[in-house]
């Protein structure tokens, strides 16, 4: 029988510091208490969920739940650095990171490969909870802020939206896409 303890601990100590982080881009933008990484994560897997009951094509709902919970996991060994910011080193230890835990935990690691180039319908699935749960946090901020990088950064996720929007095949996701570019533009529009 395989030991699992040590690698019990270190997973449950990561997930507890992700309880903790704060999103980056949300303190730049001078939130207090804001969002952790944690509960972006719920968020994510929770629209993940969702989306994913939208479309014909049939999903992997064990790789859609893995991919979701993991995509931000190695915020908790490198911190959350802003996407404008991250360097390619920083991609790159990231990446190695998520492919480790994958292997750790018994999964392929050619899905850290996909979560990154974006090549599974999956993996679609959670950068486009991601990009949402981002602009709807933000959208939250901004009833009680007017920080220009809370509008960068909600502008910066439906940029990356409209990117997915036009390499995907299902039009009840492009359809989704739009219904919140269309929101967002339309309350950034009467926040500015």
């Amino acid at each position: 029988m395989v030991d699992f303890t040590p690698y019990f601990l270190l997973y449950n100590d990561i997930i507890n510091r992700l309880k903790e982080i704060e999103r980056t881009g949300w303190k730049i933008s001078g939130i207090r208490d804001a969002e952790t990484v944690a509960e972006h994560t719920f968020h994510v897997c929770s629209l993940a969920l969702f989306i994913s009951s939208l479309i014909s094509r049939k999903v992997d709902y064990e790789k859609l739940f893995v991919m979701s919970v993991i995509h931000d996991m190695p915020e908790s060994m490198f911190g959350d650095i802003p996407t404008p910011d991250k360097t390619e080193v920083d991609r790159d230890r990231e990446k190695k990171w998520v492919i480790e835990t994958l292997i750790k935990m018994g999964y392929p690691p050619e899905w850290g490969d996909e979560l990154e180039d974006l090549s599974s319908i999956e993996a679609l699935i959670v950068k486009i909870s991601d990009c949402i749960s981002t602009i709807f946090q933000g959208l939250s901020y901004m009833e009680g802020h007017k920080h220009k990088h809370l509008i960068e950064i909600i502008e910066n996720n439906l940029e990356k939206l409209n990117e997915i929007k036009s390499i995907i095949d299902e039009q009840p996701i492009k359809t989704l896409i739009e219904f919140v570019e269309n929101l967002a533009i339309d309350r950034l529009g009467k926040r500015k």
